[in-house]
């Protein structure tokens, strides 16, 4: 884990760590680093659409599909 940890810091700065092993706050933090990169891949989208590649655009589609539905799913656990 630390070397993903260091690449990940390293690749993006504002990614969230856990702090804790308390399993709801630790949820809590993947779900925001989950819809964070949702929302980076978004941005990704409309660059992609600008330089016309509309190769990366679907693919990108796909993932922003599963990050946001992979962060539903543990808001939906988390709520229970």
């Amino acid at each position: 884990m630390p070397l993903c940890q260091k690449g990940l810091l390293n690749a993006y700065k504002g990614f969230n760590n856990v702090k804790t092993y308390d399993a709801i706050q630790s949820l809590t933090v993947y779900v925001k680093n989950l819809e964070q990169g949702g929302q980076m891949a978004k941005d990704i989208i409309n660059m992609s659409r600008i330089i016309d590649c509309p190769d990366c655009e679907n693919e990108l589609a796909e993932i922003v599909n599963h990050l946001f539905k992979a962060a539903w799913m543990l808001k939906a656990t988390l709520r229970s």
